[in-house]
């Protein structure tokens, strides 16, 4: 079984092969951990393949152009970042099919949907995938790939020096560690190498030798352009910030690290929370109240009531204070008492999970592996799945009772459904609804 990306391909003779596209003509087949991501059917042929009929030589160029970018940087709905992550814009004239690559840093998705309209075009895709693989896994797929277009080109003396010194850099940078950081940085930011401000590179790269690297490019992840202005934001809101203790703090943060880093996000950030239910003596199925969770964390149960002021800031954060084990201050910015209680969870799962060097803990909308892990952290600890399913009697809900639920275990609903539909109780649609 083809476990992780594997391209495959056969050569094609294509008449004089006198130039790249030419020498780079394929019949190429994608498989994702085991499942064909491109069979079509050919319109005039009227024959079913698994592999399309394009130039390897193009895509190469495409992936390494945009290798920084596809390697790091989260989902968004911009056509920037659809350039650089859907294989369509490879170009060159070829069908090729409807295929994302999608990061979220430590693990990449694999999303296709099959052609929706023919539009005259030779092939029609038949398939729809959405596969993860791990980060390192798509590494060597694409460094496998790329090696063996080059190989071919030089076999045909026909040598792209635009390939050959796009990908030297790209493997130059990766194997310096400062490069690397900026790079990385870069396309966190949405941009292509070098497109990126110095002074804005610079600065970030200051900023993260005191308030820790994740926390900036976590920032930068959510905040582009913004991201300088949201940094000094939270650092003007510091002094404002609520006082907190995390109990069982160095106990937890060690049991924490020992939790397999292979396993999807969300279930690093579920197991988390069950360690954190169990330290902290919550019984399976207890609701946490407003009161119990101030007094866990030691904070005033006025911030879980409609007497706080929240002021604006562009994120909920955290600071901790490297000479003060136990000092922790926590901004918040959401007005629902639900969205608050959410925050907070997130803040305690941060504070349990990040690198003992890193003072700032964003809670952000990226859709990175930090953000991930909190938002199953903070839904495990304030509404476990296996009692949010023993509250429905293993039944499938209607509206009313999960109104119902998230009442229970005060939440808002919406945690309760995207509870059931990551679950597969309910359909990914109902989300949109």
């Amino acid at each position: 079984m083809k476990q992780g990306l594997v391209l495959e391909f056969e050569w094609l003779a294509s008449g004089p092969l006198d130039s790249s596209t030419r020498a780079g003509l394929a019949a190429l087949s994608i498989w994702v951990n085991g499942k064909p991501a491109n069979e079509l059917e050919d319109i005039f042929a009227k024959t079913v393949r698994r592999s399309m009929r394009v130039s390897a030589h193009d895509l190469a160029i495409w992936l390494a152009a945009n290798w920084w970018r596809l390697r790091w940087e989260p989902q968004r709905e911009s056509l920037s970042w659809k350039m650089s992550h859907q294989i369509g814009a490879a170009g060159g004239g070829y069908a090729w099919p409807s295929l994302s690559f999608v990061s979220d840093g430590e693990f990449v998705s694999v999303i296709g949907q099959p052609s929706t309209d023919w539009g005259g075009a030779p092939v029609r895709y038949l398939n729809s995938i959405d596969e993860i693989i791990s980060a390192r896994e798509f590494e060597l797929g694409i460094d496998h790939y790329v090696e063996a277009v080059l190989e071919r080109l030089t076999s045909c003396h026909n040598v792209d020096s635009a390939l050959i010194d796009v990908w030297a850099a790209v493997c130059e940078e990766r194997q310096n560690p400062e490069q690397s950081n900026e790079r990385k940085l870069e396309a966190l930011l949405g941009y292509d190498p070098d497109e990126a401000s110095t002074s804005v590179i610079e600065t970030l790269q200051g900023m993260a030798t005191y308030l820790g690297r994740g926390a900036i490019e976590e920032i930068a992840s959510a905040s582009q352009n913004d991201a300088m202005d949201h940094v000094n934001m939270l650092l003007e809101h510091q002094n404002n910030a609520i006082p907190a203790v995390v109990p069982e703090r160095d106990y937890l943060c060690q049991k924490i690290s020992e939790i397999d880093r292979s396993q999807r996000p969300w279930q690093q950030g579920a197991r988390s929370a069950a360690l954190v239910r169990n330290a902290w003596g919550i019984h399976a199925g207890e609701p946490i109240a407003n009161k119990k969770l101030c007094d866990l964390i030691d904070i005033p149960g006025k911030i879980l009531s409609g007497e706080a002021d929240i002021e604006y800031c562009p994120m909920a954060a955290g600071f901790r204070n490297c000479a003060d084990r136990d000092g922790l201050k926590l901004i918040l910015t959401k007005h629902p008492i639900t969205g608050r209680r959410f925050e907070l969870a997130r803040l305690i799962g941060a504070d349990l999970s990040a690198k003992t060097c890193e003072t700032l803990l964003p809670v952000t909308n990226a859709k990175t592996t930090r953000q991930k892990f909190q938002r199953a952290f903070a839904q495990e600890l304030l509404c476990p799945f296996v009692s949010l399913d023993e509250y429905f009697g293993g039944k499938i809900p209607d509206d009313d009772k999960i109104e119902l639920a998230a009442d229970h275990f005060h939440v808002s609903p919406l945690l309760v459904k995207t509870a059931l539909v990551n679950r597969g109780r309910l359909p990914r649609y109902e989300l949109a609804v």
